[in-house]
């Protein structure tokens, strides 16, 4: 387990050697925390609870947005690589090194906001289906770092194409269980909605 997460470290900071990139995600951060400190976004989700519940809904769809692009776009892009007579696994290396990069600042970071909000709204509102909804993201999670991110670096460091292959078969758990939270978040936040539609008062709406 103690090894999985020094890959799972390892990757995470396998691009960060380039100095530019390095300053770029540094001042990110620092902006990042200088904004929550300003605006205190916790306060926010307490006293705007419906508002919170939309915040999540949308942080949700976007992370499974994120989650069946790797799977069926990023994922699917490796394999038409590794099955070409013609290339080799140096290939495989050199395109999962980039696009491993880009996956982990466009789908892995906004998935670790989502996470947060979660476990947030899960413990000060104690809701039943939140405790569902962490449920699903622990599953997701616990799969990327004790099984997908091993198998990755394999790829990364190898170019091996059977952990590929291991590695598109075993990624169906964290599709799984992303499309199960959702589905939870989704269904709840339409239920904000249709209760907002019913108590509206439709002479609001005539002269």
């Amino acid at each position: 387990m103690i090894k999985h997460f020094q890959f799972a470290l390892h990757f995470i900071s396998a691009d960060l050697k380039d100095r530019r990139k390095t300053i770029v995600i540094a001042y990110c951060i620092i902006i990042s925390m200088a904004t929550l400190y300003v605006y205190n976004p916790l306060a926010f989700l307490d006293t705007n609870r419906d508002a919170a519940f939309i915040l999540l809904g949308l942080c949700s769809a976007y992370s499974l947005a994120g989650c069946l692009m790797q799977h069926f776009v990023v994922f699917y892009a490796w394999q038409l690589i590794g099955r070409l007579n013609t290339t080799t696994n140096t290939d495989l290396q050199a395109i999962q090194h980039a696009t491993g990069t880009r996956t982990l600042l466009l789908y892995v970071l906004p998935q670790t906001f989502t996470s947060v909000v979660t476990a947030y709204l899960t413990y000060t509102t104690g809701e039943w289906w939140l405790k569902w909804c962490c449920a699903f993201l622990t599953v997701s999670w616990v799969s990327s770092f004790t099984v997908q991110i091993p198998l990755q670096l394999q790829v990364q460091q190898r170019g091996d194409r059977a952990a590929l292959r291991r590695l598109v078969l075993t990624n169906w758990v964290r599709v799984a269980a992303m499309i199960a939270h959702c589905a939870m978040v989704f269904q709840f936040c339409l239920s904000l909605f249709y209760f907002d539609m019913s108590n509206l008062d439709m002479g609001d709406f005539t002269t």
